[in-house]
């Protein structure tokens, strides 16, 4: 592997653990932000509303929050194969 080679990645993969660093600390903070309103919304908030309203409120939190973890992944994952492998179409091997 020639010097040139090394440096390229070397920079290729000092941005992808950046951008790895950054998504698991907000899928972390995500995932603990749902749990802790749930838990808030139980405790001072769920006496005011009807059971359906309840359970809507709790399925609505259920669906955006991993959609939006999903979402996070899945466009780091294109956003590093473009910038990884956009000259080899089957990636490195």
């Amino acid at each position: 592997m020639s010097e040139w080679s090394r440096v390229v990645m070397w920079e290729r993969g000092r941005k992808m653990v950046t951008g790895l660093k950054i998504r698991i600390a907000a899928t972390f903070a995500l995932a603990v932000g749902g749990v802790v309103w749930l838990l808030l919304y139980a405790a001072f908030w769920a006496g005011r509303f009807a059971w359906f309203q309840n359970l809507a409120v709790i399925f609505s939190t259920v669906l955006v929050v991993p959609s939006v973890i999903i979402a996070m992944w899945v466009l780091w994952g294109i956003s590093i194969r473009r910038r990884l492998w956009l000259d080899e179409p089957f990636g490195p091997w």
